[in-house]
């Protein structure tokens, strides 16, 4: 399983935070995560280096972002 395919099951809640961070901890392709860093570091190191994206995970879900515009009268 890639850690693009593990995130989108963690988007949809498949998956858990602790689960995804075991897994993308135990790849040996990713030697930059550590066990020193937390959910919210390995996210963001993985978007910074590309390999994953919010966009292709939204994309693979079906779900599409909505902008909602309100106005008062």
């Amino acid at each position: 399983m890639t850690t693009q395919e593990l995130y989108t099951k963690l988007i949809n809640g498949d998956t858990t935070k602790q689960k995804f961070l075991y897994e993308v901890r135990r790849d040996s392709r990713l030697p930059f995560i550590t066990k020193f860093n937390n959910f919210e570091d390995t996210v963001q190191i993985l978007k910074n280096k590309g390999i994953i994206s919010e966009k292709a995970a939204k994309e693979s879900t079906g779900k599409q972002e909505v902008e909602i515009i309100s106005k008062t009268i």
